[in-house]
Formats: structure tokens, sequence, C-alpha cells
């Protein structure tokens, strides 16, 4: 996703992110880490190796690009979810084929859950 956003709007990733839903959504607190280092409020993250949980909050993000370098609090998150169901990021029908299921859930072995398209 993050390269169809790149071609097609001429900006990196991360400046329209920052643009286009950081900005427009007053959303002060999220960003993409610049250094290996990640910066309070947020809490720690751990990875599960075996039977051990080891410390990752200083490992790079920066490799990851458009699939989990970002880093926010509840609040942007909630920012974000009341800015996306208020189309004030993308239209009512968009929003709306978002919402339908794309994979039949019993793909993955759910009988109630499913794959949409957002």
């Amino acid at each position: 996703m993050g390269i169809i956003i790149e071609t097609v709007s001429n900006q990196t990733y991360h400046d329209f992110v920052k643009e286009r839903i950081f900005k427009k959504l007053d959303m002060n607190v999220s960003y993409f880490p610049t250094d290996d280092k990640i910066t309070p409020p947020f809490v720690s993250q751990y990875f599960k190796q075996q039977n051990d949980y080891i410390d990752v909050t200083d490992a790079s993000h920066n490799w990851a690009n458009a699939t989990g370098d970002l880093i926010t609090t509840i609040g942007d998150l909630q920012k974000f979810i009341q800015g996306l169901v208020q189309n004030k990021l993308i239209s009512p029908q968009s929003l709306a084929t978002m919402k339908q299921e794309a994979v039949p859930s019993a793909i993955f072995g759910f009988d109630k859950e499913s794959y949409g398209l957002g």
C-alpha cells in the first residue's frame, strides 16, 4: 500500500500520512520514528520467543515503512477511527466498501469472523 500511495501522490508515505491524516485529524502525538528510540509516553513492546518475552522497544522500526513503523496513542487512534467513520478521510461509499466481507471467514477457520477490505 505504501508504494501505491507514494506513486500516486508523488510524496513519501510518511509525508502523505502526516499531511492527509495526522494534520487533518489533529493527531498531534502520532509519529514515525527516525531512529531506534521510542519516546514516552509509549509502552514497551515485547516479542515472545519460545517461553520468554524480549523487550524490543528500541529495535529498529525503520525497515517496516508502511507496514508497522507508526507510533501512536489510544487518543490519536480514537481520532483516526472517528475521522474514518465520520467521512473526514474517505467517502461514505469507500467506507461501505471497506466494511464489506471480501474473503469468506471459513477460509481462515472462523465461524463468525470475516476479512474485509479495511
